[in-house]
């Protein structure tokens, strides 16, 4: 059986539109959601929370939820806030 993905573009105000989008992958029987963060510069609050409240969703669906980051400092960010240990961070490149 093949694992089915979906690779979406991470933007914090844009928070719902992704919430609704795991719920269409889960009933669509895609089992990991890729976000891709290489368009923000850094995480603020509001990035943080909304990666914290996807992931728990994402959990509740049934799927895995992945980031995708390239930024070396995006990067950083994740792994001061101890976010790395939540979520496989892959690079754009290998997810492609």
């Amino acid at each position: 059986m093949t694992t089915q993905s979906l690779k979406l573009e991470y933007r914090p105000a844009a928070v719902a539109r992704l919430d609704a989008a795991l719920l269409a992958a889960c009933e669509a029987g895609i089992e990991g959601v890729l976000l891709d963060l290489d368009g923000l510069d850094q995480l603020d609050d509001e990035g943080v929370r909304g990666l914290i409240m996807l992931l728990r969703r994402a959990r509740q669906f049934g799927v895995e939820l992945s980031l995708a980051v390239t930024k070396a400092p995006l990067r950083e960010q994740l792994r001061v806030l101890a976010l790395d240990r939540l979520f496989p961070i892959v690079d754009c490149e290998e997810a492609a």
